[in-house]
């Protein structure tokens, strides 16, 4: 007679017990707190208090998460209630991931736009493809993720991304103008800054003194290489020292630039008794050099 009347009460808990079912695998399309449980769960028939408490459980976790761990927790939270997880274990995927795969591991990504839908819910049979045409390069791109049963497209997503690189961009301390005297490494500092247009910035602070800005610049811009100009190192008829380098060797002597020079600039030199030309790279201020 007792063991009819367990019966009895298993049978009815589990007529009473609603059940949840996910996929078997979960590629989440935002952060966390915005996917929404109608996007995560495929069949319930539980209350959308329920689901939605089912949701926030199984989103704590990252990767592979056993279904009858879930379905433990979920019952300490509705101890009156008796619910199901149909799922032995769930493989919940982040959205970086997904992209990643398409990204190179040089590079970083900002998510500009989403799709409505907030994650995929993978059955058996699913799977995802994931096609980025121009995701070597830098900026814009769509990557577009498609939802796979049994060999055919049942649904496509596009996620709009912005490919960045991070580079040692040079940010102002102050504000500087034209007439500032001149430049110096006290004045700016190198911070890391991502960015899709790394070509755009100076990037070179060791140098920084062989540059004049070219506009009013205010504290804590980055130092683009339309701001700045080179100025000339050398000038045309003032002497200047020249080093003649070939392997240890290093030997000094005074000539006259027929030029002026910036930075790198190769100019042609006279000596000083005017018997030979010679072309050097000019390196720092009334300095050039030659390579044997």
């Amino acid at each position: 007679m007792k063991f009819i009347s367990l019966l009895i009460f298993i049978f009815i808990q589990y007529a009473y017990a609603c059940e949840v079912e996910t996929g078997q695998s979960i590629y989440l399309l935002r952060d966390m707190i915005e996917v929404k449980s109608k996007d995560v769960i495929i069949n319930s028939n539980c209350n959308e208090l329920i689901k939605n408490q089912f949701n926030e459980r199984i989103l704590e976790y990252i990767g592979i998460v056993n279904g009858k761990y879930i379905e433990s927790l979920i019952n300490e939270d509705f101890p009156s209630e008796k619910i199901i997880v149909k799922n032995d274990n769930v493989n919940i995927i982040t959205l970086n991931d997904t992209i990643r795969k398409e990204i190179s591991e040089q590079y970083h990504f900002s998510v500009l736009k989403f799709p409505k839908k907030t994650a995929i819910s993978l059955k058996k049979n699913d799977h995802l493809e994931t096609i980025c045409s121009s995701c070597e390069k830098l900026g814009k791109t769509t990557i577009q993720i498609n939802h796979v049963r049994n060999n055919s497209i049942i649904e496509k997503y596009f996620i709009q991304v912005n490919i960045l690189s991070e580079i040692s961009a040079i940010k102002l301390k102050y504000n500087i103008n034209p007439l500032t005297p001149s430049l110096n490494q006290s004045q700016f500092i190198s911070v890391k800054l991502k960015t899709s247009t790394p070509e755009i910035y100076l990037q070179d602070l060791e140098n920084i003194q062989f540059y004049k800005v070219i506009r009013n610049l205010k504290a804590n811009d980055y130092l683009k290489l339309n701001d700045i100009a080179q100025i000339n190192l050398v000038k045309a008829g003032t002497p200047l020292t020249l080093e003649y380098k070939k392997g240890r060797l290093n030997v000094i002597s005074k000539v006259i630039p027929m030029s002026h020079g910036k930075l790198g600039d190769i100019i042609r030199l006279r000596t000083l008794d005017n018997k030979r030309i010679i072309y050097g790279k000019v390196t720092n201020f009334n300095k050039a050099e030659v390579d044997l």
